[in-house]
């Protein structure tokens, strides 16, 4: 599971290229399959740092998108991506647990549970625009993250 903001990704990187490691740089994605958007980036920014700017991050989203998805809900899908990214990075999965959000203090869970179902509506409103597409599009993310889901497309 992604749970890198490219935003993060790319300061790191740009750290990096600031402080004149330009030659050759590593990168440890671990399971490639539900990493190839960060990698992407990765590999993007690695050829031309100067092209991707902070400012420009937005569109690389859009672009892949575009891409992978095709042009008709490039938009949303990147929207999508960023808020799932937003939120998976908030505290990773793995350390989740009953006491992550509070239910009494500052109405934290209530606002991560309405941050999702916002996403998740979102989602479904681009799916019962074009079910086909969308139906497809969900496949392809599952896939990332389960081989076994890419015999269904």
């Amino acid at each position: 599971m992604n749970t890198n903001p490219i935003a993060r990704v790319w300061d790191q990187l740009h750290l990096t290229y600031a402080y004149g490691a330009k030659t050759i740089w590593i990168v440890n994605v671990g399971d490639l399959k539900p990493m190839e958007f960060p990698t992407s980036f990765f590999l993007d920014y690695a050829w031309n740092p100067d092209r991707w700017t902070a400012d420009r991050l937005p569109e690389y989203t859009r672009r892949w998108s575009e891409q992978q998805f095709g042009p008709e809900h490039a938009s949303e899908i990147a929207e999508l991506i960023t808020a799932d990214l937003k939120y998976a990075a908030r505290r990773k999965p793995e350390l989740l647990d009953t006491a992550t959000y509070s239910l009494a203090n500052f109405r934290e869970a209530e606002s991560v549970v309405a941050d999702y179902e916002r996403t998740a509506g979102k989602g479904r409103a681009s799916g019962e625009e074009d079910p086909d597409h969308a139906a497809r599009c969900v496949l392809r993310a599952r896939a990332s993250s389960d081989p076994s889901v890419s015999k269904l497309e």
